[in-house]
């Protein structure tokens, strides 16, 4: 009977209530090898909800609620097994490479372009390749777009300015000559002083001197 309840408790085993504190790291990325090898358990467990998971904190009190179900006895049994989950977090972004943290640490970026064991998807990742590419390619043919047009735009604008400037200012210029021209002829032709001269009686004519000498005899 004794034996029974040694299996069940055993069976049913809880982590420890103590918090693990973070140990020294001497790796070259700087994550440590236990954290990486409870990280990648959790996440090949229970990687299909740490997804759907946008926060920190929400990610830790699911890494959390869930250790028992997924650790092993040694590790929930003995807390120096355990770490803290800033390193696991960690180990997920630097080694693992399947999140990203971003928003001072609380917000969680997933890489889809990775399994939850950390390796990359080709199909997905040649997919990434392509849209960059088509991106790339339409970017530069928007530019050439806007340059074309631009130019077509700046020649024909230009012409058209010219041509309208240069009728004005030739139909202007030649009206304003012909009327100034044609203004100064008629008054000096109408005005002039031959035509005043010609219709004054001149005193000098022969039929006024007769007349005069005629009363001068008479009287």
């Amino acid at each position: 009977m004794a034996t029974q309840n040694e299996n069940n408790s055993s069976s049913t085993e809880v982590p420890s209530t103590e918090v693990p504190v973070e140990v020294q790291v001497n790796t070259e990325n700087g994550v440590d090898p236990q954290a990486l090898t409870l990280a990648t358990t959790f996440m090949e467990k229970v990687g299909g909800l740490a997804r759907l998971t946008k926060r920190r904190g929400d990610l830790s009190y699911l890494y959390i609620c869930t250790m028992g179900s997924w650790a092993s006895p040694e590790v929930l049994a003995d807390v120096s097994l355990q770490r803290h989950f800033k390193q696991i977090l960690f180990a997920l972004a630097h080694s693992l490479h399947v999140v990203r943290v971003v928003g001072e640490g609380r917000i969680l970026l997933w890489n889809r372009y990775r399994d939850n064991s950390g390796n990359e998807i080709e199909d997905r990742r040649q997919e990434y390749d392509r849209n960059q590419e088509d991106r790339g390619q339409g970017d530069r043919g928007q530019g050439q777009g806007d340059r074309r047009g631009g130019d077509r735009g700046d020649r024909r604008g230009g012409d058209r300015g010219d041509r309208r400037g240069g009728d004005r200012g030739d139909r202007r210029g030649g009206d304003r000559g012909d009327r100034r021209g044609g203004d100064r002829g008629d008054r000096r032709g109408g005005d002039g002083p031959s035509s005043t001269r010609s219709d004054r009686p001149s005193r000098y004519q022969d039929g006024g001197d007769g007349d005069r000498r005629s009363r001068r005899a008479s009287g």
